[in-house]
């Protein structure tokens, strides 16, 4: 039994349907189930058993965490013995998950409020009780669980509990779930390039633009949205001394329904492309309120039905204080109603400043996804990646 919130109708806790983003990076508009405190969140009473002992599986239960606020505990019945907590305390950067039975904590973790949104899930059999903790900010994962005797748990039913807490879900699921087991597969190397320029290495030349002309060329070069064939914001990009310049505007409105609002404009190649090397000379933002990005997305990508991807080269949201040299690179897919994100932070390098100019490139094959600064080859790590870099 699962719920994403798409569909206005009653539910238990009488849960205030919103629409927003997920968060910084993925702009698509989704909805939420927003509760209030005391509230509670599941579905219409059923009763549930553990599989059978022999079958190794699992009962598992769990939701995609948007945003918590306020101070309580966010609590996870599993029949009358058994509960997840998750705990806010005011003063306090980090979340503290619990296993607990009859009262007594088994097993806990401590993660930081930051790494929200997360994905949730509880899975317990007749003596295991798993949690994982999957950020779709920091792409971490964050599991522990516990052993002990749960076999009492038969004919139980399950709920979520809002003590003094305010909770912003989405994908509340119940049901029976197994082990993942992974398939075996091929050993193989990818020997990726520390330094490259793609004219050295011979790669040809598709495409290119300067601006080094009087004005953005949006009748054959450009357009503002591959999904929106038609004018929108071009006001905001405007060419000066040779280069692109985009601006942002921002406007107060007082007692509206969102008070701060942009404008802002989005620059899509009219020409398509595949894998190769892409490559722009640019300078970040520092200003807080907005972020540039450098991305690719295939024509079918539509983050709210599912299908596609979305390849983001940089984005400088990190940047935002004015005195942070970190980047994101990100990797969006979506197939159905599934969607995952995969996420890098790097530094730049050297000694230079946000006020300085970097080229900026990417080296997208079949089998890497490179992201390079001034020709050299970055290095990071993220835990759902056996590789270092981007």
């Amino acid at each position: 039994m699962t719920d994403d919130y798409s569909q206005i109708k009653e539910r238990r806790g009488n849960p205030k349907i919103v629409e927003d983003i997920l968060t910084d990076g993925i702009e698509t508009i989704e909805s939420y189930g927003l509760y209030a405190p005391g509230s509670t969140i599941g579905f219409e009473q059923q009763s549930w058993n553990l599989p059978p002992r022999s079958g190794a599986g699992f009962f598992a239960t769990g939701l995609r965490l948007r945003k918590l606020e306020k101070q309580g505990t966010m609590r996870f019945i599993l029949g009358e013995n058994l509960a997840l907590d998750i705990e806010s305390q005011a003063g306090k950067g980090e979340l503290q998950a619990s296993i607990k039975q009859n009262g007594l904590t088994l097993k806990k973790m401590s993660f930081p409020i930051a790494a929200l949104p997360v994905d949730m899930l509880a899975a317990v059999s007749h003596n295991e009780f798993h949690v994982n903790i999957t950020s779709l900010q920091d792409s971490k994962l964050r599991a522990f669980h516990a052993r002990g005797d749960f076999s009492a748990l038969q004919d139980f039913r399950t709920e979520l509990h809002l003590l003094g807490l305010q909770a912003t879900v989405k994908n509340y699921f119940v049901g029976l779930a197994k082990r993942e087991v992974k398939s075996s597969t091929v050993p193989f190397k990818i020997a990726q390039d520390p330094s490259f320029d793609p004219v050295k290495a011979g790669w040809k030349l598709v495409w290119q633009d300067e601006f080094d002309g009087e004005k953005v060329d949006w009748e054959n070069t450009w357009m503002e949205s591959p999904w929106r064939e038609k004018e929108y914001n071009r006001e905001m990009a405007s060419l000066r001394d040779g280069k692109l310049v985009i601006r942002c505007d921002f406007k107060h409105t007082p007692g509206a329904k969102r008070e701060y609002t942009g404008k802002t404009v989005l620059l899509s190649t009219r020409k398509r492309f595949g894998y190769g090397y892409y490559e722009a000379r640019v300078r970040f933002t520092k200003k807080p309120g907005w972020w540039a990005a450098f991305w690719m997305n295939d024509e079918g990508r539509n983050m709210s039905v599912g299908g596609g991807y979305e390849l983001d080269i940089f984005e400088d949201y990190t940047t935002r204080r004015g005195n942070q040299k970190a980047l994101a690179s990100n990797l969006h897919v979506a197939y159905g109603p599934n969607r995952r994100s995969y996420g890098y932070q790097f530094e730049l390098p050297g000694e230079g400043s946000l006020d300085d100019y970097y080229v900026v490139g990417c080296k997208w094959t079949p089998f890497e996804f490179s992201t390079y600064i001034n020709g050299e080859l970055q290095r990071c790590n993220a835990r759902h990646s056996p590789y270092n870099t981007c």
